[in-house]
C-alpha cells in the first residue's frame, strides 16, 4: 500500500524520463533492421551483375558497398542511451516496483 501511495510522490520528471528512455530503446530496436536490408536481393539490380557494361559502374559500386552503416551506430548509441536510461532509472527506483512495472517494463 505504501509503494502505491508513493506513486503521487515521485516528480513527473522521473516520469518524463522513463517514457523517452523506453521510446528511444523502441527506436534503436526499429531502427536495426534497415541496417541489414541490401539492394542485392531486388529484381532491380539482378541484372546488372551479369553486364559488364561501363555505365553500370556506379551501379555495381552501390551493390558492392556496405548497406547503412551510418544506422548502425545510430542504433547502436540509441540502444546504449535508452538502456542506460532505464538501468539508472530501475536502480533509482528499485524500492518502489509498482512504479517500475508500469513506467519501465510495460
Amino acid at each position: 500500500m505504501q509503494m502505491l501511495l508513493h506513486l503521487d510522490r515521485i516528480p513527473r520528471g522521473y516520469n518524463f524520463l522513463a517514457g523517452l528512455f523506453t521510446w528511444i530503446l523502441l527506436a534503436s530496436f526499429l531502427i536495426i533492421p534497415g541496417t541489414f536490408t541490401s539492394f542485392k536481393d531486388s529484381d532491380a539490380f539482378k541484372n546488372i551483375q551479369d553486364d559488364d557494361n561501363k555505365s553500370n559502374a556506379v551501379a555495381k559500386a552501390i551493390l558492392d558497398s556496405a548497406a547503412n552503416v551510418g544506422l548502425l551506430w545510430l542504433s547502436g548509441a540509441f540502444c546504449m542511451i535508452g538502456g542506460t536510461g532505464c538501468l539508472i532509472l530501475w536502480a533509482r527506483w528499485r524500492k518502489n516496483y509498482v512504479w517500475l512495472v508500469n513506467k519501465i517494463f510495460l
